[in-house]
């Protein structure tokens, strides 16, 4: 029910400078045949318009390490309305893929101070309770939230966001403001 999510005016302008990323599985990427790579965590990130960048993959390891408590502050690294609507979105449709599959990333450009955007949001045929896929874990029932979906498929970066006291107040802001009036 929507269009491909591609760099282009009247999609997602990103300009000549910006990089669109999806984390996907690694079967998925690999029969894509864009360039790839893996972060520390083992999360699978294509590269959508094709460039290879080490610079890229560096960008996105600060980010990971940042997140994950390891090493710098995770808020130089993401714009944080984006990553909390995206958040969001996949907890109150409750999709199966929050957090490891389907999950889009952009940057404007690889300056250092550029912030990495999450989304546009994709793929939501495995939310709203479709039976075939839903294996709920979570006695809170968070999907995005959870610290992985099955065995072999971790959802690091937003299970250690949820954990962090200024993501979460933004969280709380966004869903009264933003999406329970809408709800």
């Amino acid at each position: 029910l929507c269009e491909r999510i591609e760099n282009e005016p009247g999609r997602l302008d990103l300009g000549q400078a910006g990089v669109l990323l999806r984390m996907d599985r690694d079967s998925r990427i690999i029969a894509e045949r864009n360039p790839y790579f893996v972060t520390d965590a083992g999360l699978y990130l294509q590269i959508m318009d094709g460039r290879d960048s080490a610079a890229l993959q560096d960008r996105f390891q600060q980010m990971e390490d940042a997140l994950l408590g390891e090493q710098g502050d995770w808020q130089q690294h993401i714009d944080l309305d984006s990553w909390v609507r995206q958040y969001l979105m996949e907890e109150v449709f409750g999709s199966y893929d929050a957090g490891f599959l389907s999950q889009n990333f952009y940057l404007y450009d690889l300056a250092p101070e550029s912030r990495i955007y999450a989304g546009p949001v994709w793929d939501y045929d495995s939310s709203m309770g479709n039976p075939g896929v839903w294996a709920l874990q979570s006695p809170r029932g968070l999907f995005a939230g959870r610290p992985e979906v099955m065995d072999g498929y971790a959802t690091p970066w937003y299970y250690s966001l949820y954990g962090q006291k200024i993501f979460y107040r933004e969280l709380v802001r966004q869903y009264r403001t933003l999406f329970l009036p809408e709800l």
